[in-house]
């Protein structure tokens, strides 16, 4: 053998084997996440060893507590939180060889356990009065659905709500007939983690005032002799109560003696004692305290076998092109006709109508006069009809009437707008605008049918506070309407133009620009005069989060807003002058 190849077969025996160094590696928690207690979470890792690993718990790099002393090292462990779990930041998981300490791993960045409810309201010393809404508000953090429980002297009371989403606030219509106490708390649990949950701190009064409220027959509603009618009331109060029917303001009779106080009762209407009238009230009372009772509101009708006319039945004034109620009482089905100096004029509702009432539409173009009259007739053939007593009259009124803008509007140079209006008998209208409160107008458009909206591409000679729109008809100008209040007509930031020497007419807080904004937007205000100035940014919650306080000189002024320390959310901004107070709305959104 040659001497390379004894060389060559000796490398080959004494050839070294390099083996990959152990390692392990944390892959969650591994920072940022925040932990419910009462959940189960998979500690995560990747490792090339094959002995058991111990999962070790730490807090601000200290030694905290053991998660698990050995588990197979396959890279997952199913760890159950405690629950409740105390609120912790700092957190790290540390995975560690259970052969050999020298190999671990610690998670990148620290993690915490945060879930919790702080109830804000009631928490103690409230007083609130049943048979009202009072607000639920609480706080929460990484919550999906609570439940809103009711407790009284330390005991389970009701479920105020099963499941509401965790939105921090929920509204409360409190039960006329809850039991009065000052030993009221409510209690908030989470839906997905039941362990959290929080307690009023104190106890809160709930008041009730022992009342009867009817409800049916309360007004307006006409009822058919020889037939049943559920007489319906609300009540907090015990006991029996007692039935009186009213007529005229009098006591007629009474409708049933001692019975039961569960909100209804049904009454069969008596033919014999009871014809057709639109004066009934119906009294109910307390039998235990007869202090306590309540009467229908209104009168109600009750009606025997005929018609009866109830409006218009003479000395009414309608007016064209409006709706107006024509209510009659009728067991049968009936016919309205219209008539005009005692003839027939038309039908205004066609056979077969049924009910106590009907809406009419008076036609814009009907005929205006003083001698109109309604009848009502029945088309069973039975000759049963009954007329207005005396003469009603339709008027007639041509008019226009701006609804938009009509006030308060903020409309940008190159948009859109519909210009909105009503009218009566006018074929066609100018538009006008004022950029001056009505001292001077320009023309938008000489003359277009009044159908009642013109979709307007906004090109005003400039922008303005105090802009008004006029609508009038070209045929007669004293038929026009003119906006109830100013509008704007603005190009942002065109409020700039207004600050230098021009002074205010008026004290006006204006619309923040940018709204939404974020981080910073632009408060805009108007001096008429100089003096003391209070500007006040707050949260919803009251709070507030900024407050300026100055001499100011009369004009146009600005605020500069940063909410770069302010989380997202609404915020409201009071403006505080001369005795001229204001507050406007304005959403941060980051």
């Amino acid at each position: 053998m040659s001497k390379h190849c004894t060389a060559f077969a000796f490398l080959l025996f004494f050839q070294i084997t390099v083996l990959p160094q152990p390692y392990i590696t944390v892959t969650y928690p591994n920072g940022g996440e925040v932990l419910c207690g009462g959940t189960s979470q998979s500690i995560t890792w990747e490792d090339n060893i094959t002995e058991n690993v111990e999962i070790q718990l730490f807090k601000s790099g200290v030694f905290h507590s053991s998660i698990t002393t050995s588990t197979p090292s396959d890279g997952e462990y199913a760890w159950s939180i405690p629950n409740p779990s105390p609120s912790l930041s700092g957190l790290k998981i540390r995975i560690v060889s259970a052969d050999d300490s020298n190999i671990f791993d610690f998670s990148d960045s620290t993690f915490s356990f945060g879930c919790s409810i702080n109830i804000i309201s009631p928490n103690g010393g409230e007083i609130w009065q049943a048979g009202t809404t009072e607000t639920i508000i609480w706080t929460g953090d990484h919550l999906e659905n609570v439940t809103i429980d009711l407790y009284k002297g330390g005991v389970f009371y009701s479920v105020l709500l099963t499941t509401t989403a965790s939105d921090t606030s929920q509204f409360w219509d409190i039960p006329i007939n809850i039991v009065s106490g000052s030993d009221y708390k409510v209690k908030i649990t989470s839906v997905d983690v039941p362990g959290v949950s929080d307690f009023s701190d104190s106890n809160f009064t709930i008041l009730r005032t022992d009342s009867l409220t009817v409800t049916s027959p309360n007004g307006g509603e006409a009822w058919l002799a020889g037939t049943s009618h559920t007489i319906i009331w609300e009540s907090n109060v015990g006991g029996d109560v007692i039935i009186e029917l009213y007529k005229g303001g009098v006591f007629h009779s009474i409708i049933t003696g001692p019975t039961p106080n569960d909100g209804f009762y049904d009454w069969e209407i008596s033919f014999t004692t009871i014809s057709g009238r639109s004066d009934y009230r119906v009294k109910i009372i307390s039998v235990d305290n007869p202090n306590i009772f309540d009467i229908s509101d209104f009168d109600f009708t009750i009606f025997g076998n005929s018609i009866n006319l109830i409006s218009p039945n003479g000395g009414e004034e309608w007016y064209a092109g409006t709706i107006e109620r024509i209510i009659w009482t009728a067991a049968y089905p009936i016919e309205i006709q219209l008539f005009k100096g005692g003839i027939f004029h038309s039908i205004i509702e066609p056979p077969n109508s049924e009910g106590i009432g009907a809406e009419w539409f008076i036609p814009s173009d009907i005929e205006p006069g003083s001698d109109y009259k309604i009848k009502i007739v029945s088309v069973t053939g039975d000759n049963v009809f009954d007329f207005s007593d005396s003469n009603f009259t339709i008027l007639r009124t041509d008019s226009i009437t701006v609804t938009s803008p009509n006030g308060f509007e903020n409309w940008m140079m190159g948009s859109t707008q519909d210009i909105i209006w009503t009218s009566n008998n006018v074929e066609n209208v100018k538009i006008e605008l004022s950029l001056f409160e009505g001292y001077a107008w320009e023309t938008i458009v000489d003359s277009i049918p009044s159908t009642g909206l013109y979709s307007w591409v906004v090109n005003a000679s400039g922008p303005s506070f105090y802009c008004l729109m006029r609508i009038s008809d070209i045929t007669n100008e004293n038929i026009f309407d003119v906006s109830d209040d100013v509008f704007t007509i603005d190009i942002f930031p065109s409020v700039e133009d207004y600050f230098g020497d021009v002074i205010p007419v008026k004290y006006e807080l204006i619309q923040n620009y940018p709204n939404p904004f974020n981080p910073s937007t632009t408060i805009y205000y108007a001096l008429p005069q100089a003096g003391n100035v209070e500007l006040i940014i707050f949260d919803v919650l009251g709070n507030e989060v900024m407050n300026f306080r100055e001499e100011q000189a009369a004009g146009y002024h600005k605020f500069e807003f940063y909410g770069n320390d302010s989380k997202s959310g609404v915020y409201f901004y009071r403006l505080q002058a001369g005795g001229f107070v204001e507050t406007k709305k304005m959403i941060l959104i980051k």
